[in-house]
Formats: structure tokens, sequence, C-alpha cells
């Protein structure tokens, strides 16, 4: 409820971008597996999905229009969305129910899971070209998003975390993002620090 009144509060008539996607970044956060909810509802998974997808839709935008002020952050938030799509994906992807019981859809495709990759990498090859280090979290994710490729893809998967990326699999333990997130409040307006306090809560569950 809080994210939502957050959301209807700052909601300018030009330059929408930044709004949706740190509203996009909240219901990831919302519905994330952490340590209190190590695994969450199919419904849960899907939200987490379709959010995530949502970011890095507009984050791209963003970063193609040269929108991104704080590179490293913004590297940080494209690399954990990364993540928490191929985490959702596989998750989702082996369920065999098509939708939830309120009728919302489960489906998700390898054709939007692919798309969604090309997003994350694309942005995160533009960021390294302004942050060094952002080179490693591309390199690094094209390695991760590979061998998450390659579970799905090989007959004798059947959905064991075991075989999947340690940073996918154990998605929870993740923490960087939610530490930049929550780390110091001065010289932020008032609407900063209302969501930061949001976040931070939710962060921290």
């Amino acid at each position: 409820k809080e994210l939502r009144s957050w959301q209807s509060q700052n909601s300018p008539a030009h330059n929408q971008l930044p709004v949706e996607t740190e509203w996009h970044m909240g219901m990831m956060l919302l519905h994330r597996p952490c340590r209190l909810l190590p695994e969450r509802t199919l419904q849960e998974y899907k939200r987490l999905w379709d959010a995530a997808v949502g970011f890095v839709t507009l984050y791209r935008q963003l970063v193609d229009s040269n929108g991104i002020f704080y590179v490293q952050i913004a590297c940080e938030k494209a690399y954990w969305s990364g993540l928490a799509i191929l985490h959702a994906f596989w998750k989702l992807f082996y369920t065999r129910d098509g939708e939830s019981p309120d009728g919302e859809s489960l489906i998700v495709r390898q054709a939007d899971l692919w798309k969604a990759m090309q997003h994350v990498m694309a942005i995160l090859r533009v960021l390294s070209e302004r942050w060094d280090k952002g080179r490693l979290l591309a390199q690094r994710f094209e390695a991760v998003s590979a061998r998450v490729m390659e579970c799905i893809e090989g007959s004798s998967h059947s959905g064991d975390d075991a075989t999947l990326p340690d940073e996918v699999a154990q998605l929870r333990h993740y923490v960087s993002l939610t530490s930049i997130w929550s780390a110091g409040d001065s010289g932020n307006c008032p609407q900063d620090l209302e969501l930061r306090g949001i976040v931070a809560t939710m962060a921290h569950c």
C-alpha cells in the first residue's frame, strides 16, 4: 500500500520512466525470495518475473537515452534484475499450472526470457563504458545466463536448483543492491527519502 501511495504521489506528466522503473524495483523487492521467505508461491514468482522484465525493458530506454547518472548503482540494479529474471523463470518454467486461482497467467516463454537477457546485457555493456568494473558484471552475467540457458534446454534437467549457478539458485542471499539503496540519507529530497525508507524496510525483511 505504501509503495502504491508513493507511485500515485510521484507520477509526473513528463519524465515518467524513472518513477515507473522504481515502481518495478519495489515490486521486485516485495516478491523476491528472502531470509524469512526463502521460497515464494508461483503467483509471487510470476509477479517477480513481470516486475523484473518490466524494469529492464524500461531501464534500457533510460540507458539508451543517457538518462542514467549513478552508473555503479545502475549496474547493480541491472545485474540483480537479471538474476531475478533467471530465478523466476526457472521456478515457473517447470510448473504445469497455467494460471493462478484468480486467473492470473503463470506462463513464461523462452522467447521472453531471451529478449529480457538481451536488455540486461545491453544495459551492462553501455554502462561499462562509463565504469570499468561494470565490465566484470557484464562478463559475469553473460556467463551465468549462458549456464542457466544450458540447464533449461538440457533434457535431463527437471527444475533441480543444484544445477544452477549459485547467484541464481541462492537469490535470497544477494544483498549488494539493497546495501547501496539503504546506505546514507544525506543530500536526498523528501520523496527520495520516503522511497528509501520503504525499500530499506522491504530489503531487511
